[in-house]
């Protein structure tokens, strides 16, 4: 993540920019998306996409970035 807030998502097939309040990934990411549009964190979204999407699930892991 760079400082403008900017994150670079690198996969096999290339690289990709995306730049918003907040984003994810993977086949339970329009249930964690949904959920954070409603306020929750994106730990809480995750585990709200986890009761909704079978290939979701297992630990949850974060990271903070800070200034």
């Amino acid at each position: 993540m760079a400082k403008d807030g900017t994150l670079t998502i690198y996969e096999m097939s290339g690289s990709f920019e995306v730049s918003c309040e907040f984003t994810a990934f993977g086949s339970g990411s329009p249930a964690a998306q949904a959920a954070m549009y409603m306020g929750a964190d994106a730990i809480k979204a995750v585990e709200i996409a986890a009761l909704l999407d079978d290939a979701t699930g297992g630990n949850v892991c974060h990271m903070k970035c800070e200034e």
